[in-house]
């Protein structure tokens, strides 16, 4: 079996077993609260809190990460709800902005994957939380789609290895497990042959410009 999908459906697995229990705790945590037990209030809602967070984690990784992730994936709907709980575990509020013909839907779905790595290494930037703005529209000549990502919060910063790695000059000795994400979007870029560029990086705003390729180009095997 090719490694990487050993290590796709590993983390699949891993995601899944972990995910039902981490929901369970949820719900108990919510059932204690409505049972009026002498409970310390906000020890309570934190516990609940952190719980939840856990378990969008968890929904996300399976989608960034794992094998055969297509129901949600495919659907605008649970790909803009997969963003929006994941940045809420940042305290990154979403703004999206979908505005993609029905024509060029599948596009959108080829580039799904991606566009939810790119989501994750960018918001791991700021540090105090902030603004997410996401825009998918048709490119200026119509033929494929154009994906604009802007981040903003206070002291934002893309670390070095990270830009690196998004632009495929880092070694496989030099990636680690704090810039894996960076370079497993530029895998993906590389494959689905996008082309990325950045649009600002200054100390309050990461701005970043993906565009998918031109249709009928010449693809690669899937990494997934």
């Amino acid at each position: 079996m090719d490694p990487l999908k050993l290590a796709q459906l590993m983390c699949s697995r891993l995601c899944h077993d972990l995910i039902t229990p981490v929901g369970a705790i949820s719900a108990g945590l919510e059932i204690i609260g409505e049972s009026g037990d002498d409970i310390d209030p906000e020890l309570l809602s934190l516990t609940a809190h952190s719980a939840q967070n856990a378990s969008q984690r968890l929904v996300y990784y399976r989608a960034a990460f794992g094998y055969n992730t297509s129901s949600i994936l495919n659907c605008l709907e649970k790909l803009e709800k997969l963003l929006r709980d994941y940045l809420e575990t940042y305290k990154v509020k979403l703004n999206w902005h979908c505005r993609v013909p029905e024509e060029k839907l599948s596009v959108l779905q080829d580039h799904a994957r991606l566009l939810v790595n790119i989501v994750g290494v960018m918001v791991e930037c700021a540090p105090y939380g902030g603004d997410f703005r996401i825009s998918i529209e048709p490119s200026a000549k119509g033929e494929t789609l154009c994906f604009s990502f802007e981040l903003t919060g206070d002291l934002v910063m893309l670390k070095t290895e990270k830009k690196r790695a998004l632009s495929g000059e880092l070694s496989d000795q030099e990636v680690t497990p704090h810039n894996v994400q960076s370079y497993l979007a530029y895998l993906l870029l590389d494959e689905k042959q996008a082309k990325l560029t950045f649009t600002n990086l200054s100390s309050s705003v990461l701005g970043v410009c993906l565009e998918a390729a031109q249709p009928g180009g010449q693809h690669y095997g899937s990494l997934f």
